[in-house]
C-alpha cells in the first residue's frame, strides 16, 4: 500500500500481489488483505492491466472474510477482456464457489463444469486442480459420493507435486468424502497426509478446518478424548484469525463433541451460538443444518 501511494510501477506492485496473496489467505487475514487490495487499486487504477487475476484475488479475499456481497461486487463490477477465456474460467470458479457457500449446489455445478473444460483447454494445472476440487465439494454435498471421488482423482492428477497447500486442501476434501462412506481407515490416512501438506504450507486456516472436521471421525470411532484435543487445536488456530465461517463451524463441531461427551445443556448452548453466527453470515443451509441438529437431539432427549 505504501509503495502504491509512492507511485511504484504497476508491474512491480502486481509481482508483490502475486507473491503474497496466498500467504494472507493462509494466515486467516482475508478481510485485511481485501481491504489492502482495494486501497492499492484506488491508488493505482492501472494495476489490473498488470495483474489479470486481481478480481479473482479480491473475490477470494472477501469470501475468506465472509463478506459475500463485496465478493459478488468484484465478480460483476469489471468488464471482461474479450478472448480472455482463462481468466473467465477463474471467475466462473469463484462464482460457483460463492453459490456453493450459499447452498445453491446445482447452480454451482452448472458454472464449475464449463470452467473445468476451459481449464483443460488451456492446460492450466492449478485451475484444473481447484475446479475439480470444487466439483468434488459440490457433488459431495449433493450426496453423489462416487462422482465426488471421480473429481477428487481428477484434481489429484492435475495438482503439481510442489503445491503443498493445494494438495493439503484436496486431501482434506477427500477425507470428508471417505468419512461419508464410513471408510474410516482411508479417511484417517488422507487426513494425516493433508495435515502434513498444510503444515508444510503454513496454511493455518485450512489446518483449523481440518482439525475441526477430524472431530467427526473421532466421535464416530469412539475416541472422545482425541476429539476434544482436535477441537482445542482448531480453537487455538481460529483465535488469531479473521475466519468468521470457520468460527461458526467451530461451534457446530463443539456442540457435537459436547453431546458425545454427555453434556447436552452445553451442547445446546454451543449449537445456538453457532446458529447465531451463521445467521450473521447469511448462510441459510448451515442454519438449516444446526436447526436439524437441535431438533433431532433435543426431541430425542425429551423422549
Amino acid at each position: 500500500m505504501l509503495a502504491a501511494r509512492q507511485g511504484a510501477p504497476p508491474a512491480l506492485l502486481a509481482q508483490v500481489i502475486e507473491k503474497v496473496h496466498l500467504r494472507f489467505l493462509a494466515a486467516g487475514l482475508g478481510t485485511t488483505w481485501a481491504q489492502t487490495l482495494e486501497r492499492v487499486t484506488a491508488h493505482c487504477p492501472q494495476i489490473e492491466e498488470h495483474c489479470p487475476a486481481l478480481r479473482d484475488y479480491l473475490t477470494a479475499a472477501w469470501m475468506a472474510g465472509g463478506h459475500w456481497r463485496q465478493a459478488q461486487r468484484w465478480l460483476t463490477s469489471r468488464t471482461q477482456h474479450p478472448g480472455d477465456t482463462q481468466n473467465s474460467a477463474r471467475l466462473l470458479v469463484r462464482q460457483a464457489g460463492l453459490l456453493w457457500w450459499r447452498g445453491r449446489w446445482s447452480q454451482a455445478y452448472r458454472l464449475a463444469l464449463p470452467a473445468w473444460y476451459l481449464a483443460v483447454k488451456h492446460h492450466d494445472a492449478l485451475l484444473k486442480t481447484r475446479t475439480a476440487r470444487l466439483l468434488l465439494l459440490i457433488t459431495w454435498r449433493q450426496g453423489k459420493v462416487d462422482e465426488a471421488l471421480h473429481w477428487g482423482e481428477q484434481s489429484l492428477k492435475a495438482c503439481p507435486a510442489t503445491q503443498s497447500q493445494e494438495r493439503g486442501r484436496l486431501l482434506h476434501r477427500l477425507y470428508l468424502v471417505h468419512l461419508a462412506r464410513k471408510a474410516y481407515s482411508r479417511a484417517e490416512d488422507l487426513a494425516s497426509q493433508a495435515q502434513a501438506h498444510l503444515e508444510a504450507a503454513q496454511d493455518r486456516v485450512n489446518l483449523a478446518h481440518l482439525w475441526a472436521d477430524l472431530t467427526d471421525l473421532y466421535i464416530q470411532t469412539g475416541r472422545l478424548e482425541t476429539a476434544q484435543e482436535a477441537l482445542y487445536r482448531a480453537y487455538q488456530l481460529w483465535q488469531a484469525m479473521d475466519d468468521p465461517a470457520g468460527r461458526a463451524d467451530y461451534y457446530r463441531h463443539a456442540a457435537r463433541v459436547a453431546l458425545a461427551l454427555g453434556r447436552p445443556n452445553q451442547a445446546r448452548e454451543l449449537a445456538h451460538y453457532a446458529l447465531h453466527l451463521w445467521k450473521r453470515l447469511g448462510i441459510s443451509w448451515e442454519q438449516h443444518r444446526i436447526r436439524a441438529f437441535l431438533q433431532r437431539h433435543w426431541e430425542t432427549a425429551a423422549a
